[in-house]
């Protein structure tokens, strides 16, 4: 089989099974004790080996103990278990076989594809259902097994989109330094071949990045305040229980103001991609640079790394709420959580798309000449 439909072969298998069958795969390839096949180690740089690294960013007033703030965030990241798959996992064997087969000249597609499928996955099975109409009340929240059995579903919908959008970053970083550093000594003519390939992949990352967004903000507003009521062990009268309710949902809504302005402007950017260009400068032959619409210039970059809430309000709400401190302190530190692992990364692509890239493409004089 040529070496794209190798990559074909293996994308269609994946797509029929989902990403569980990608994370067997990892399983299998990080149990190899002896060489790596050229499959097994793409498979590995380009999926398997976790980011590991979820950043925090906080003062240090909101992360010193007794703060509810560190084990809240603990919950949001990304989990994966490491056990051995079944061997007799037919589907998984199917991957492996075709993991093997990979060849340089496949990667490209391979990458494209599970950029792609990464996040189809995730925005078919990233989505908690029945809870467009769940009102978290004295009654609700008090109910230990639906809360619970509630809060899990989504941390875990929120774990798989946080994990999606960073290895869909890291995958499309590289493509995008593939495409405008390539080594392969195109002719210009087979350079400008590949821009719409290239332009069609950036519409479909911001497309998906703009959906992914969305159901994170959704499933983050949902799970704050059962969240919270765990953390912070609320004990006192029902009478302040309620007042505390109100005023974390009233929070939440704040908190989601803000992250939608994420995703309004990430579907913003989406929706200008029929508007980009990657064209030779006209006054630098052998320099490509990618142009952008004027309304789409820094549009991610003006969204606050930190909130306000606690500088604007704890000095209002403290009389009514002795943990007001704590209530705001909570709310920094997921929205900070979620800038660092959600939207900035959105946005450091979006940075690396504007730079200008010199690159001859027309390959070298034959030494014959």
């Amino acid at each position: 089989m040529d070496p794209a439909g190798v990559a074909t072969s293996l994308l269609v298998l994946l797509a029929a099974n989902n990403t569980s069958v990608l994370d067997c795969v990892c399983n299998h390839v990080a149990s190899v004790t002896d060489e790596m096949s050229y499959g097994d180690g793409l498979m590995w740089e380009t999926y398997c080996q976790d980011l590991g690294n979820y950043y925090l960013f906080e003062t240090c007033e909101n992360l010193e103990a007794p703060s509810v703030a560190v084990p809240a965030a603990t919950r949001l990241v990304p989990r994966r278990g490491h056990e051995p798959p079944p061997a007799e996992d037919e589907e998984c064997g199917s991957a492996l076989a075709e993991v093997r087969h990979l060849t340089e000249d496949s990667s490209r597609e391979l990458t494209r594809g599970l950029i792609r499928g990464v996040a189809a996955d995730c925005i078919r099975s990233c989505s908690v259902q029945g809870l467009d109409n769940m009102e978290w009340n004295l009654e609700t929240l008090q109910k230990d097994q639906l809360r619970s059995a509630t809060l899990t579903k989504l941390l875990h919908a929120v774990q798989q989109i946080t994990r999606a959008i960073n290895h869909r970053n890291r995958l499309v970083l590289d493509y995008n330094w593939e495409f405008l550093h390539n080594d392969q000594n195109l002719s210009k003519t087979e350079f400008q071949a590949e821009i719409p390939v290239f332009l069609e992949h950036l519409s479909d990352y911001w497309r998906d990045s703009a959906q992914l967004l969305s159901l994170g903000v959704k499933h983050f507003s949902q799970l704050l305040v059962p969240l919270a009521f765990e953390q912070m062990g609320i004990h006192s009268n029902d009478l302040q229980r309620h007042e505390w309710i109100n005023s974390m949902k009233h929070l939440r809504d704040m908190l989601h103001t803000r992250l939608s302005g994420w995703v309004h402007d990430v579907q913003s950017v989406s929706e200008q991609m029929a508007y980009y260009k990657v064209e030779e400068h006209k006054n630098r032959p052998g320099t490509y640079i990618l142009r952008r619409p004027l309304l789409n210039h820094d549009l991610l970059s003006y969204h606050e790394r930190f909130l306000s809430f606690r500088d604007d309000f704890t000095a209002l709400c403290v009389a009514r709420h002795r943990r007001a401190s704590q209530m705001f302190g909570l709310a920094d530190a997921l929205y900070s959580f979620y800038y660092y692992n959600w939207f900035f990364d959105l946005q450091f692509v979006g940075d690396i798309e504007s730079l200008e890239y010199d690159v001859t493409r027309d390959p070298p004089a034959s030494s014959d000449a």
